[in-house]
């Protein structure tokens, strides 16, 4: 809606104005006032027993088996929309 209301105000370059503006805005926000969360590392580790250490736990394997199914809903929704709604439905 915002977005909207600056291109009928203000043209549509205004759009990437604002765009621009704002996630400048959030960047230096971030980076002032977002406190660094990772805890500094104590060991160094070899990248594939750290891999090794994350794909055998279940409930992260869980969550990935779900967040490809799900994306994988999407990408065959996208691929096959256009078929069904030129081809078969004629829009």
């Amino acid at each position: 809606m915002i977005g909207g209301g600056i291109a009928y105000f203000l043209g549509w370059h205004a759009t990437y104005i604002f765009l621009f503006l704002l996630g400048s805005f959030v960047l230096i926000s971030m980076w002032k006032w977002l406190p660094e969360t990772c805890p500094p590392a104590s060991e160094k580790r070899n990248m594939l027993s750290a891999y090794y250490s994350l794909l055998s736990n279940p409930t992260f394997d869980a969550y990935l088996v779900i967040l490809i199914g799900g994306l994988a809903g999407v990408v065959v929704f996208e691929s096959s929309s256009g078929v069904l709604l030129g081809g078969v439905l004629g829009l």
